[in-house]
C-alpha cells in the first residue's frame, strides 16, 4: 500500500477515535471505557437519516465505534435503542470495551462491547448497541471473483431511485450523501447485486464518512427484500456475524445480499471491491418492524 494512503488512514482513525471515542481511562475487571460529548455540527452523516423526521445514528456509524474500540471481527451484535439527536443537543457517547475472560464477561476469547449515551446532564443513560469481537487471523490473500460473470446472474436492473424514495415516504429519509447505491439489479428469486459508492461532499474519512456510506448502504439493499409501511418499518435489529478479510481501500464496492432460505426475516451480505477480491461477510442480519 503506498505510503500516502496509509498516512491518510492512520489520519482518519485519529480523527475517528477523537470524535467519536474520547480518550480511553481503565477500569478495574479489565474494562476499558471512551467517553464523549458529541453533536451533530460533528456527525455530519447522522443528519443524513432520519427516521420519523428525527437524525438518527446510523447502524454502520456504531460498528465503526465497535470497530475502533476493539477490532474487525465483530459478532453478536445487537441493536437496541435507536439514538435520536436533536438540534443543538449534546449526546455523551459512552463505550466500554471488556476482555472476554474478565468476571462480567459471558463468554471466551475477545471483548464484549456495549455502546451507550446519555444526555449532557448524566440524566438518563441507554444502552444502544452490544456485542462480542473474537481475536481471528484475516486472510492475507482474499478469495477472487470475476464480476462480469457474477453479474450475469443478476438480469433485472432495479432503480434504486424509487425504493430511495419509497422509504421516505413511509418514514425513513435517507440524504443524497448516504445514498451509496448508484446501480442494482435482481435475480428471479429476489437477491439483490449493487454497484455502491461513497460520494460524501465533505472531506472522506474512512470511519467517518466512507466505510459508514458503503456499510450502511449495503443495509439499504437489505431493507428492500422486504416490505415496508409507515406502520410497519424495517429495522436491523442484530447481525450474527460480521467477518472481515480487508477494509476496502477504495470508494467503490460490490454488493450482493440475499434471504436465508431458513428464515423468512433474516439476509446474508458479501462484499466485493473493484477488482472482484472479496473482503467480508455479513450474516445473519435480522429484520424487525418499527411503527411511529
Amino acid at each position: 500500500m503506498d505510503k500516502s494512503v496509509i498516512k491518510e488512514r492512520i489520519e482518519s482513525r485519529k480523527q475517528a477515535l477523537e470524535i467519536l471515542l474520547g480518550e480511553p481511562f481503565h477500569a478495574p475487571r479489565k474494562e476499558t471505557h471512551f467517553q464523549r460529548c458529541v453533536t451533530l455540527e460533528q456527525l455530519s452523516l447522522v443528519k443524513e437519516l432520519r427516521i420519523y423526521e428525527k437524525p438518527t445514528f446510523p447502524h454502520a456509524l456504531f460498528l465503526a465505534i465497535a470497530r475502533l474500540a476493539t477490532g474487525n471481527s465483530l459478532r453478536q451484535i445487537r441493536f437496541l435503542a435507536p439514538l435520536h439527536f436533536v438540534e443543538g443537543e449534546t449526546r455523551v457517547l459512552h463505550t466500554i470495551a471488556r476482555d472476554i475472560g474478565s468476571p462480567l464477561s459471558t463468554i471466551r476469547g475477545g471483548e464484549e462491547f456495549d455502546i451507550y449515551s446519555t444526555d449532557e446532564n448524566f440524566r438518563q443513560w441507554m444502552l444502544h448497541c452490544s456485542g462480542t469481537q473474537e481475536n481471528r487471523l484475516e486472510s492475507v490473500v482474499p478469495d477472487k471473483y470475476d464480476l462480469a460473470e457474477v453479474k450475469k446472474h443478476f438480469q433485472t436492473p432495479v432503480d434504486f431511485r424509487l425504493i430511495y424514495d419509497q422509504m421516505t415516504k413511509v418514514g425513513m429519509s435517507i440524504g443524497e450523501n448516504m445514498r451509496g447505491i448508484i446501480e442494482a439489479w435482481s435475480t428471479d428469486d429476489g437477491s439483490l447485486l449493487a454497484h455502491i459508492r461513497c460520494q460524501f461532499d465533505t472531506l472522506s474519512n474512512e470511519y467517518l464518512y466512507s466505510m459508514p456510506v458503503l456499510i450502511e448502504s449495503c443495509f439499504h439493499l437489505v431493507l428492500a427484500l422486504f416490505k415496508f409501511s409507515s406502520e410497519h418499518l424495517p429495522i436491523i435489529t442484530s447481525i450474527e456475524d460480521m467477518s472481515v478479510s480487508f477494509w476496502p481501500s477504495s470508494d467503490d464496492i460490490w454488493c450482493s445480499v440475499q434471504r436465508q432460505q431458513s428464515a423468512d426475516h433474516i439476509a446474508d451480505i458479501a462484499i466485493l471491491n473493484d477488482q472482484g477480491n472479496f473482503l467480508m461477510h455479513i450474516r445473519g442480519i435480522r429484520i424487525g418492524y418499527s411503527g411511529q
